[in-house]
């Protein structure tokens, strides 16, 4: 293990991504960045996701967190934040629902942490 992890689990809400988390994720945030590289992906998804799912090689657990739209299982499992927008853009999904997803927390519950003038 890298020095520089070492006790990082005790750190609540810590989920490194090191190396080994990179390899096991591989297919999944490949998956998930392709919606952003490849546009002809995004309608094939939307219409046939289980296939999609099949010509990437997804694991079961791995479907079933995109299918559940799983936004804490996805961040520890290893998913990088940046290709879960992908797929949330997909469903016309903001970031601050990922953010409270990630904390399960209502979207209401996360914005009362925010430092952010209410709306009138």
């Amino acid at each position: 293990m890298n020095v520089q992890l070492q006790g990082i689990e005790a750190i609540d809400g810590t989920y490194p991504f090191d190396l080994r988390v990179s390899v096991r994720t591989m297919r999944i945030n490949k998956f998930l960045w392709s919606m952003t590289t490849k546009p002809e992906n995004r309608p094939q998804f939307l219409a046939d996701p289980e296939g999609c799912f099949e010509r990437a090689g997804l694991t079961e657990q791995e479907r079933d967190l995109i299918r559940k739209r799983d936004w804490q299982g996805m961040i520890h499992y290893g998913v990088n934040f940046f290709v879960m927008e992908k797929i949330a853009r997909l469903d016309g999904i903001p970031n601050a629902v990922i953010y409270a997803g990630m904390r399960a927390e209502s979207l209401e519950d996360f914005l009362k942490t925010r430092n952010v003038p209410e709306a009138r």
